[in-house]
């Protein structure tokens, strides 16, 4: 058990990759704070930890707000008294986060950006005192292979924002013995990846409102994306 008592906390831990993470954290002895914003599927979460024996915490939560990103952090610190692994996992595309076909591209961005990007960032500052008063300390953000191969929509960019990100948490955390690092997943089939999405899905994700008149299917399948010659951006970023 590598992380017998230590204390880990993982972002959208209800479901999809984070609920993965925070069932590997438990068969390895952490003690876990549960983090997202679906009640439901926190408490099931919840309850097979605890059947699993984990002592474990859920915080339903969103945060794309800074005062309730800080609440939270500190709240999981009094809880557990102490923290010693943050995983930044909270985060989607742009139809996750409640992007609608009407909104402008500053709109579309704002919403992608709180839930990825601005959500890690907060999670990591306010996390960054107790990760170094535990001692070797360690936060995860989860980027995405999007960041090099291109996305349609603003998904790709917001977590190159989360890799930079990573950057200056490694290096700000270095003196304290805190380690920043960022992990790249692919495809993966969880629901929100499975459930996919309508003809109409280009409305909802991509950068623009002229852009959203492209294709009706993904641009992007998981296994042949490459051979597909991409969409045109009538309007550009």
């Amino acid at each position: 058990m590598r992380f017998k008592d230590k204390v880990a906390l993982v972002t959208g831990g209800n479901s999809g990759i984070g609920r993965s993470i925070v069932h590997r954290f438990v068969k390895e002895g952490a003690r876990v704070a549960i983090v997202g914003r679906d009640k439901v599927k926190g408490a099931d979460t919840l309850a097979e930890m605890k059947a699993l024996g984990a002592d474990a915490e859920f915080y339903a939560v969103d945060l794309g707000g800074e005062a309730v990103a800080r609440e939270m952090v500190e709240a999981v610190a009094k809880r557990f008294g102490r923290l010693d692994v943050v995983v930044n996992n909270a985060g989607g595309g742009a139809r996750k986060a409640g992007v609608l076909p009407e909104d402008p591209p500053g709109e579309r961005l704002r919403k992608v950006m709180a839930s990825n990007l601005e959500a890690a960032y907060y999670v990591g500052c306010y996390a960054m005192p107790h990760l170094r008063d535990a001692g070797r300390g360690a936060i995860v953000n989860i980027s995405s292979t999007a960041t090099f191969h291109g996305t349609w929509g603003n998904y790709g960019i917001v977590k190159a924002g989360v890799e930079a990100l990573t950057r200056s948490l490694a290096v700000e955390g270095a003196p304290h013995g805190v380690r920043a690092n960022s992990v790249s997943p692919g495809w993966i089939g969880t629901d929100a990846v499975n459930t996919g999405a309508d003809k109409s899905w280009q409305k909802g994700v991509s950068l623009s409102l002229a852009a959203a008149e492209g294709p009706t299917k993904s641009p992007l399948p998981s296994r042949s994306w490459r051979a597909r010659k991409p969409p045109s951006l009538p309007v550009p970023l």
